[in-house]
């Protein structure tokens, strides 16, 4: 399963998800 994210490069929350989904070992696709 590929848990897709969208995001804007300003976003602080996109990018805590994003640090937590690295940190879990989640696959992810940045949108």
């Amino acid at each position: 399963m590929t848990v897709t994210v969208y995001s804007t490069p300003t976003c602080p929350f996109c990018h805590k998800a994003k640090d937590y989904l690295k940190e879990k070992g989640v696959a992810f696709e940045d949108v």
